[in-house]
């Protein structure tokens, strides 16, 4: 049975916000930076199928979706990103805010620790 680009675009959302609820905690910020200017990242941690195969999710410059064995594969929709009439969109932005606000405060804990571990 083969399935349609909808089904196939709710099942990777499904499993995006799948990860940012309930693994919000092993996500990870990247910082990059170019001669004047920078941006940061956000990678989720990498699960694996039956078949082998490892997915990843990450918020990056250029694209917000899924890296399937290590390649930038599938990205969220547009108007399901930015549709606040969406169920969906809804529960995306927030398990996002919750997920960039957990890794910001781990980061800050880090630097603090090793500010202090410099003295």
């Amino acid at each position: 049975m083969e399935k349609t680009e909808k089904e196939i675009n709710n099942y990777y959302i499904s499993r995006m916000i799948d990860s940012l609820e309930k693994d919000f905690t092993k996500w990870e910020m990247k910082y990059f930076e170019g001669s004047d200017w920078g941006w940061t990242e956000y990678h989720g941690p990498e699960y694996k199928n039956e078949a082998g195969n490892r997915i990843k999710f990450a918020f990056t410059l250029n694209l917000d979706g899924a890296y399937v064995n290590g390649r930038m594969r599938w990205g969220i929709p547009l108007m399901l990103r930015f549709n606040p009439f969406s169920y969906q969109g809804r529960r995306l932005k927030k398990a996002t805010k919750r997920m960039i606000s957990h890794v910001r405060e781990k980061e800050k804990k880090e630097h603090l620790e090793k500010l202090m571990n410099s003295l």
